[in-house]
């Protein structure tokens, strides 16, 4: 497919506790909760004119020719969540909506339009659905009477704030809390992420997340059964706008830089910067798990 740029209104959504999930279920049942809620919601699409162009770990991601079929689909999204259980789970989802300028690119999506939707997923609340104020702006009028206002965002580049609408799917939402309009509820800005990859699951370190524990024992965040792996081995910890990993083992962990450095930290912290590997207590020719990470600067949920 070759290179175009149009309108699109991208519609972005994540599993609400899905790390919790993980260790709760254990890896493959979790994993099979997670593909049957994306199926479902991908079965939404048709109604609405959209299609799904990936999933990024629980994360689905959805593009409409216009807005109303992305605000309908989301909405319906939400319905169908609310009615079936995936795998005997109640599971919940929360969703960020833009409308603007995408590019496509072999059916891929790039572009601020994406990063937006994504960063507005990331700051929602399970259950709640955002959207961007120029997509508030070409919704037809009978969609706009169940949109509210909600806060201000300043996303990653922006200079000025901008408004962010609630879109109020549930019939019980006439009845939720009232906003104050002379408060001032601005979300917290982008300060990029740190995702982290391991044995086919995706985590994104962030201000959302800003601690990801890595051990033997199952209540981390990532769990490596391995011998020579503490119980609590390891952290990924954002601190300002950097990313360290502070090991608190007893061999140490081992890190492949992307220059292809090795360096062993044992007790102490390393700055994570760009892509890399990590290995815990053993090196990286006899490890048979290893994490991968990759640091991205533009937006909480890179695409």
């Amino acid at each position: 497919m070759a290179t175009s740029c149009s309108n699109r209104a991208v519609l972005f959504t994540d599993i609400s506790g899905s790390a919790r999930l993980y260790r709760r279920l254990g890896d493959v049942d979790a994993q099979r909760v997670v593909g049957q809620t994306l199926k479902l919601l991908a079965e939404t699409l048709p109604l609405h004119g959209g299609r799904m162009v990936k999933t990024i770990g629980d994360c689905g991601l959805f593009v409409f020719p216009e807005p109303d079929g992305a605000a309908l689909a989301a909405c319906r999204m939400q319905r169908v969540l609310s009615d079936a259980r995936p795998g005997g789970e109640a599971i919940r989802i929360h969703t960020g909506i833009d409308f603007g300028p995408v590019i496509e690119d072999a059916g891929d999506v790039f572009g601020e339009t994406v990063n937006v939707a994504s960063y507005l997923a990331a700051v929602a609340s399970a259950d709640e659905i955002l959207i961007t104020e120029r997509m508030t702006a070409t919704l037809s009028s009978a969609l706009k009477v169940g949109v509210r206002p909600f806060c201000n965002a300043l996303p990653k580049g922006n200079v000025t704030s901008a408004s962010v609408y609630q879109v109020l799917w549930k019939p019980e939402d006439a009845l939720t809390t009232q906003i104050n309009p002379k408060a001032r509820r601005l979300l917290p800005s982008e300060l990029g992420s740190l995702r982290v990859l391991h044995g086919g699951r995706s985590l994104v370190v962030n201000r959302l997340r800003p601690v990801l524990a890595i051990g033997r024992s199952p209540d981390n965040g990532i769990v490596v059964n391995d011998r020579f792996v503490s119980h609590r081995h390891a952290s990924i910890l954002l601190r300002h706008t950097n990313f360290y990993l502070k090991d608190q083992s007893m061999n140490g962990t081992f890190v492949r830089l992307r220059n292809g450095a090795e360096v062993h930290v044992l007790r102490e912290e390393l700055l994570l910067e760009g892509t890399g590997r990590v290995s815990l207590g053993r090196s990286f020719e006899e490890m048979p798990e290893v994490i991968d990470f990759s640091r991205d600067r533009r937006s909480i949920h890179p695409v």
